[in-house]
């Protein structure tokens, strides 16, 4: 049996519910590309799926490279699917973005251990502890305590 091009069409059955409407409204023009993909990535994020949360996190972060906070997001995405290889081209951003940040040090450290290279993971997770100043002041007050 044809469908008719007038009447409405379902969906198949286990097709994504978010994915299609933030389609719909982009095509309409309600919404943006960047609130598109970001609507998807809340949607992937709230159901669990991990590989296209960081699929669409990754495309994100490929579109807006100046934003620190996405390069962040796609490296721990990546790492919590067992990709830290890929992980290393985001994290390594993010740190030349915001050499500051804590959290991006840290996933840089971990991508680097993840991969093999113990080294520069063990330096760069060394730069986390001289970045931040409550944690400077906690390293200052561990190791007056253990001179004690």
């Amino acid at each position: 049996m044809a469908v008719r091009r007038d009447e409405p069409t379902t969906a198949a059955p286990g097709a994504c519910v978010g994915r299609r409407a933030a389609r719909q409204e982009l095509y309409n023009q309600r919404i943006s590309w960047p609130e598109a993909q970001e609507r998807l990535r809340r949607h992937y994020l709230a159901v669990g799926d991990k590989p296209e949360y960081t699929r669409v996190t990754a495309i994100l972060a490929d579109g807006f490279p100046f934003t620190g906070a996405l390069q962040f997001e796609a490296a721990a995405a990546l790492i919590a699917i067992g990709r830290p290889a890929d992980a290393l081209r985001y994290s390594r951003r993010a740190v030349d973005l915001e050499p500051r940040n804590v959290n991006h040090l840290l996933v840089n450290a971990h991508a680097l251990i993840l991969t093999g290279a113990w080294t520069m993971g063990a330096r760069c997770s060394s730069r986390c502890c001289c970045s931040s100043p409550a944690t400077q002041r906690h390293t200052r007050c561990c190791s007056n305590s253990a001179r004690r």
